[in-house]
C-alpha cells in the first residue's frame, strides 16, 4: 500500500487528529540507523518548501540545527512507537523553540508508505492542503525537518516552522489536521 498520510500543527499550540493511522510499530521497535538518505531526504524536503516559498515571492526559510534536532527527535518518536503518529509533545517543541523568543511554532507531519520519491510526495501533498499550506506560506524565518525510519523502512518526517521575534505579534492557539 502506498500512500502518505499528513499533519500538522499550526501556531504554537495544537490539538491532533488522526483519521487514518499508520500501523503500529512493535513495541519494542526501534529506529533504523540514521542514514545518508535520511539527510538527503530532509534536505530535499527543505529544498522543495523554499522552492515553492521563492515561486510565490516568499523569502527562503533558514534551516537551523536546534530546529532539525527537535524535528528528528519527534520524527524518531514516531518511528519507534513512544508517541503516536501525530503532534504529541507540540507543545513542548513549541516551548523549547519559544525560549529563543519566536511568537509562532507550527509544524507539518507526513508518513509515507513507500514511495519512489517521498520528498516530492509528501511536499506535494501538504501543498494540495490548505492548512499545511498557510504553514509553508506562513511568515515562519526558520525551519527544521527531521526523518526518522523505523525497522520496516517506514518514513515518519516532521517540519518545524519557527518565526523570528516579533514584539507586537499575538500568540494564536489552534490545530489543524489534514489527510492527503
Amino acid at each position: 500500500m502506498r500512500g502518505v498520510l499528513l499533519l500538522l500543527a499550526p501556531v504554537l499550540l495544537a490539538t491532533s487528529c488522526v483519521t487514518k493511522a499508520p500501523p503500529a510499530p512493535m513495541p519494542a521497535a526501534r529506529p533504523q540507523e540514521r542514514t545518508d538518505a535520511d539527510a538527503t531526504l530532509e534536505l530535499a524536503i527543505y529544498d522543495l518548501v523554499n522552492g515553492y516559498r521563492k515561486s510565490k515571492g516568499l523569502p527562503p526559510l533558514t534551516l537551523d540545527a536546534q530546529i532539525n534536532r527537535l524535528a528528528r527527535l519527534h520524527s524518531a518518536a514516531m518511528a519507534t512507537g513512544k508517541v503516536h503518529f501525530g503532534h504529541d509533545g507540540f507543545g513542548e517543541r513549541a516551548k523549547l523553540l519559544a525560549q529563543d523568543g519566536p511568537k509562532a511554532v507550527a509544524e507539518n507531519v507526513a508518513y509515507d508508505l513507500g514511495h519512489a520519491d517521498p520528498a516530492e510526495e509528501i511536499v506535494a501533498g501538504w501543498l494540495q492542503s490548505k492548512s499545511h499550506l498557510a504553514n509553508i506560506e506562513g511568515p515562519y524565518a526558520r525551519t527544521g525537518v527531521g526523518a526518522a525510519r523505523n525497522v520496516t523502512g517506514e518514513i515518519y518526517v516532521t517540519q518545524l516552522f519557527v518565526d523570528l521575534p516579533r514584539r507586537t505579534r499575538n500568540i494564536v492557539a489552534s490545530g489543524v489536521c489534514a489527510k492527503d
